[in-house]
Order: C-alpha cells, then sequence, then structure tokens
C-alpha cells in the first residue's frame, strides 16, 4: 500500500509540474504583442535608388528574440500568406542587412511603434546580392507593390502592403502614390500615360 502511495504522490506531483508548465507557456503567448508593420511612402527613383520608408517595431523583442523581417516587390497586391510571398515576391532586402557583415544596417527596426524608419533601395552590392537581394537596376519593367512582412516567432507574421506603386520603365522608374479608388494623386517623371491604380486590397 504505502508503495502503491508513494507511486501515486510521485504522479500527481509530476502532473502538477506538466500543468504549471503548460499554465506558464500558454500565459507567455497570450501576454506577447504582435510586431507593429507599416508602409508610410517610396521616393522617385533617383540615380537607380528609391528610399522606402515603414514603421517596424516588436515591443516583445527582447523576449522571443527570433524577430525576422523583410521587404519584397510584387506586381500586384493579392498575395496574402507569407508563404506565396516569399514564393513569388522579389526580396528586396531582410534582417541580414543589420546582421551580415557585407550589410548596410540600414533595414532595421525602430524605437517605438510611431518610430518611421528608412531603407534605400539600390545595388545592394555582390555579397548581398549573392544572399539574393535583388538589385533595383535589375528588376523587369513594370508596376510594383512593396510587402513587408514582420514574424517574432511567437504571434502569427504581420503582412503590410504599401497603397502605391513603385513604377519602374526601361529608364525611368518612380513611386506612383495612390490616395482613392480609380485615381492617382501625385505622377513623378512618368514617362507612361496615367492610369488608375488601386489601394492595396490588404492593408
Amino acid at each position: 500500500m504505502n508503495r502503491l502511495q508513494n507511486r501515486r504522490g510521485r504522479l500527481s506531483k509530476w502532473l502538477i509540474a506538466i500543468a504549471v508548465v503548460w499554465s506558464v507557456q500558454i500565459s507567455y503567448a497570450g501576454d506577447n504583442m504582435p510586431p507593429v508593420a507599416q508602409l508610410m511612402t517610396a521616393t522617385p527613383f533617383v540615380n537607380e535608388a528609391t528610399t522606402l520608408s515603414y514603421i517596424l517595431f516588436d515591443e516583445d523583442d527582447d523576449v522571443d528574440e527570433n524577430l525576422t523581417y523583410a521587404l519584397y516587390v510584387y506586381p500586384n497586391n493579392r498575395l496574402v500568406s507569407v508563404e506565396d510571398i516569399r514564393i513569388f515576391a522579389t526580396l528586396i532586402a531582410d534582417q541580414r542587412d543589420l546582421t551580415y557583415v557585407e550589410g548596410t544596417g540600414d533595414f532595421t527596426e525602430g524605437t517605438a511603434a510611431d518610430d518611421v524608419q528608412e531603407y534605400t533601395w539600390d545595388d545592394p552590392g555582390i555579397a548581398l546580392s549573392n544572399q539574393d537581394f535583388a538589385p533595383a537596376d535589375k528588376i523587369l519593367p513594370g508596376d510594383y507593390y512593396v510587402y513587408l512582412v514582420v514574424d517574432d516567432g511567437v504571434n502569427a507574421p504581420v503582412i503590410a502592403v504599401s497603397d502605391y506603386v513603385i513604377r519602374v520603365n526601361d529608364l525611368v522608374a518612380t513611386a506612383v502614390e495612390s490616395s482613392s479608388w480609380g485615381q492617382i494623386k501625385t505622377k513623378l517623371f512618368c514617362t507612361s500615360e496615367p492610369y488608375p491604380v488601386y489601394p492595396a486590397l490588404y492593408p
């Protein structure tokens, strides 16, 4: 009887320990805030470069320490999953711009949820091109939406899509900002005729 009681006692302690660990994990995930991601504006291309302004902030970055983030371009704004974006869109830059020895250190997280950062998309150089960073002067002519994907490794990834397009012609590229459905607010150095540019369907 004593042996049976001892076994039951050890089993009870073991089950209590599992329950405590499980409850702590649930509480941790529930308290962890998702990252903030937003695409603001893009400047016209000058000397085969454009500057993208964005907001990127993870309040719990010192807790999870697994933050990954990336910028992509794609001809439409209808990619809705991280998998589709990574497969079909063109990578501009990711967190390796900060951590890689050949990185510029420009594509970085902000210090607050309203801290606007800037990243200049141009020719990243051979080392980063070998890491699949697309040079701005090598992309095919066309109109491109910008995607910002942020993943803290705890919450569901956050996807931001620009409400403007970057227009790339054979020799001239520019940013076209859209203000409302079927209207173009600003057209800068664009060599083609204006046509409706629609805001992102999935902000």
